[in-house]
């Protein structure tokens, strides 16, 4: 009887265990529906780790669920922790906000406020090192998620500044193998001349860049983009504006997967991610962006 409740209670990690290390859509869409309206009133937090203590690891995990208030917290702490949950056992740790539940923004690493972009209304941040992407209105940030970049073994996402173009609410990808059609939602394009965009993908993964350059998202974050998002103004085939702004940065990821966290003095502590200090100034990352230049200057 002992072994059946074992198993029973083990069977939601397992399950959990077989998403080949991505992240859950619905998952992160119910994090990302907790909203404040004003973003001086998200709350700051602290972090610290809790182990997994018990005489087996179901016991451990029955332990450490109580200690967080309940496997209603599963969703968050998975985000957090870069899915370590699926392969965490007794005696590992796991890390634990303050607060748990709250807008998504008490968790991000970019900062909450951007003063070089106070003067830009829309600025989309990619950073690849991290995996995760910001927006921001007027220096405020608006929203943060995960994402996934180019991998090295097929084109890396290209570093510089860039501005949304063209969108395209479904589309077949370029890169479909012979006799295959990859079919792609929220299309919002920001290297014209090689087609890389941030779009939907049901393999937004934990473990690093896997895309063919594109920067997949999952679908409520896509969607959010492509509906935020200014693209350029035509008039007469000729482009007389450009849209919203792109900045992407960062080192491409080699080996671990990134991590939200790093150990200091035993704390978890968050990183800080470091944004340009005037994103005006990123080198353009592009022929039309360099075009965009040299027209306005």
């Amino acid at each position: 009887m002992r072994f059946f409740k074992t198993l029973l209670f083990l069977l939601p990690v397992i399950a959990n265990s077989q998403q080949n290390g991505n992240y859950s859509a619905a998952e992160i869409a119910r994090l990302q529906s907790v909203r404040i309206d004003s973003l001086s009133l998200v709350p700051e937090l602290t972090f610290r780790y809790v182990k997994l203590a018990g005489r087996t690891d179901a016991a451990a995990w029955r332990n450490f669920w109580t200690t967080v208030e309940g496997e209603e917290n599963r969703a968050l702490l998975k985000f957090l922790n870069r899915d370590q949950l699926n392969i965490q056992k007794r005696g590992d740790s796991l890390v634990v906000p303050s607060i748990l539940g709250t807008d998504l923004r008490a968790y991000s690493p970019f900062p909450r406020v951007y003063e070089a972009g106070k003067s830009i209304d829309k600025l989309f941040i990619i950073d690849k090192q991290y995996q995760v992407y910001a927006a921001y209105e007027f220096g405020k940030l608006v929203r943060w998620g995960v994402i996934c970049t180019g991998a090295k073994r097929y084109a890396i996402t290209p570093n510089g500044r860039f501005n949304f173009n063209w969108k395209q609410a479904q589309r077949v990808s370029s890169e479909s193998p012979q006799g295959e059609q990859w079919h792609m939602r929220w299309v919002s394009n920001f290297y014209q001349e090689r087609g890389i965009h941030t779009h939907q993908s049901p393999d937004v993964r934990m473990a690093g860049p896997a895309s063919h350059g594109c920067v997949r998202m999952t679908e409520n974050d896509a969607k959010w983009v492509y509906d935020w998002s200014v693209g350029w103004t035509q008039r007469r085939n000729q482009i007389v504006k450009q849209g919203s702004l792109v900045i992407v940065q960062g080192e491409h990821p080699e080996g671990k997967t990134p991590k939200f966290f790093r150990n200091v003095g035993n704390v978890p502590t968050l990183i800080q991610i470091v944004l340009p200090e005037d994103p005006l100034k990123v080198e353009a990352g592009a022929p039309q962006q360099r075009q965009f230049d040299k027209i306005d200057s």
